[in-house]
């Protein structure tokens, strides 16, 4: 036990960089970042909280309560599987750390179940703060609940990560051990993962269907069981029903022991298979007078990023969600307005908002220097230019978020019916926000990079340059979409707004550009 708890410590402080938040140096930078997190954070609670508070009032009397749990256990489970996948995905890799823990005089169960807790906390931290933490604030300030709803409620957060996690655990761990030989596992991992995003979001775009948000809470209620098996006995313990307690309870001690066992059995030879093959990987750079070094280096950034499933799930997400909800508006619009003429700025409107949100959601670049870890030593020392490093890095940021862009402006040309000079503008307009996503990314990891990390999930999910770069990228889309609104209601012209737009990221770009060429290379060289 004593093991376990000290390993779960280790990497609780590796995974947070706890260590490095106490250290006196860059103090006011440290300070700022803490404040505009307790914002963000404020802000999401509240907004989680307003969610539950308005299912109070709008539901049936008779069942707002169960109708508030409902969605919060459902708001649990996606959050979880979020902060689980990518996670899991790594810790059937081989991580960085493997060879020093199997050296530690610890049992390979003791490191599995650190691992785990690692996980779990990361779970706790996200769902009790964002989901529970908000639903329950709702609920107990505004009805009168009995005692026993507090016990049931405590213990329904603590068992709560275990059913799914453990899932996961066991399906993964099927997976590596069935396609242990198959050269593209991490294709199929990227793969199905995507698919069953995008179910998930068309299921709930389907229960959107309703009439009423009665008639929405009454399906999500009758076919929760079908979505999370343990969700209904969850419910059904916190209107008191113990009997579903301890059946809940039961669930999610069964599945999690059972992916223990399953895992502790193969923990080595999962973590050996494949290192021949990546003892193998060449990523040397050609000979520069015969080849381009930008290209090369975008080569091998390519292949990183695709032999990284959780690399790509966690930057491919937003991408994706733009036709996912083109698709969706377009549904909605259909639904709602049928027979009636709908301003034609609107689907333009929702098309510009839907792009900039996707594509600035995450970015390559917040972790692509960070993603080098201990061997940035061996690119710096390669014969070629910091500008090259940073132009292949943009590359693969700038042509992802590029053509997932233009993909959603096809089909907002297709199914909007938008006319082609709009069309044109909103292409650039893409095109630019791509690119300057790209540059704005890698000043970030520039100045925030982690480059020590047992498992690149830390680089890509757990750093602070990622958070940073996506605080960045939320409040210029708010700046972005603020003009937009005021350029179209001093000028009710579209085109105009589009216009207006593509100058103001145009200069932000020249800007981030200019940052990067006369500052980039001394914080490259700088890194250590």
């Amino acid at each position: 036990m004593n093991n376990i708890l000290s390993l779960t410590k280790i990497l609780l402080i590796n995974t947070f960089n706890i260590n490095k938040i106490f250290k006196k140096d860059k103090l006011a930078r440290k300070i700022l970042i803490l404040v505009l997190f307790l914002i963000i954070s404020a802000f999401l609670f509240f907004s989680m909280y307003q969610m539950y508070y308005s299912i109070l009032l709008f539901s049936n009397p008779e069942t707002m309560i169960e109708a508030v749990l409902t969605i919060t256990i459902l708001m649990a489970v996606t959050l979880t599987l979020i902060t689980s996948i990518t996670q899991m995905i790594q810790i059937f890799g081989r991580s960085n750390d493997f060879d020093l823990l199997m050296s530690l005089p610890v049992k390979p169960r003791e490191i599995i179940i650190a691992k785990i807790l690692t996980i779990l906390a990361t779970n706790y931290f996200s769902i009790v703060l964002f989901v529970f933490a908000p639903a329950f604030s709702a609920i107990v300030f505004n009805i009168a609940m009995p005692s026993i709803f507090y016990l049931n409620y405590l213990l329904i957060v603590i068992f709560f990560p275990l059913f799914i996690t453990g899932i996961l655990g066991i399906l993964f761990y099927y997976i590596k051990m069935i396609f242990r030989n198959f050269r593209y596992k991490n294709l199929l991992v990227i793969l199905s993962s995507i698919t069953f995003f995008v179910l998930y979001m068309l299921f709930f775009n389907i229960g959107m269907d309703n009439e009423n948000m009665d008639k929405l809470l009454d399906t999500i209620m009758n076919n929760l069981k079908y979505i999370y098996y343990p969700g209904s006995f969850a419910v059904n313990a916190l209107t008191g029903d113990f009997k579903s307690l301890i059946i809940f309870i039961g669930l999610n001690l069964l599945v999690f022991v059972v992916f223990i066992y399953s895992f502790n059995r193969n923990y080595v030879k999962l973590n050996n298979i494949n290192v021949s093959v990546k003892k193998h990987k060449n990523t040397e750079i050609k000979d520069s007078k015969r080849t381009n070094n930008t290209i090369e280096l975008f080569k091998i950034e390519v292949k990183r990023y695709f032999g990284l499933s959780s690399y790509v799930l966690n930057t491919i997400i937003g991408k994706i969600m733009i036709i996912i909800f083109i698709i969706i508006f377009y549904s909605s619009i259909n639904k709602e307005v049928e027979g009636i003429n709908i301003p034609s700025e609107l689907p333009v409107m929702l098309l510009m908002g839907v792009i900039t949100f996707g594509i600035t959601l995450t970015s390559t670049t917040s972790s692509a220097i960070s993603l080098e870890g201990k061997k940035f030593w061996n690119v710096k020392s390669l014969p070629i230019s910091h500008n090259s490093v940073f132009k292949s890095k943009i590359l693969l940021e700038a042509l992802m978020g590029t053509i997932f862009g233009l993909i959603g402006v096809i089909l907002g040309f297709i199914l909007f019916k938008i006319n082609i000079i709009t069309i044109l503008l909103i292409s650039i307009l893409t095109v630019l926000l791509a690119i300057h996503n790209g540059v704005l990314g890698l000043i970030i990891n520039l100045l925030f990079p982690k480059m020590e990390w047992d498992l690149p999930i830390r680089a890509i999910k757990q750093s602070m340059s990622v958070f940073v770069s996506m605080l960045a990228s939320f409040a210029i889309t708010i700046i972005l979409i603020a003009l937009g609104v005021l350029i179209y209601s001093y000028t009710e012209l579209i085109n105009l707004v589009v216009i207006g737009l593509i100058g103001t990221i145009l200069i932000i770009l020249i800007t981030e550009v200019l940052i990067l060429k006369y500052r980039g290379k001394k914080w490259y060289i700088n890194i250590n």
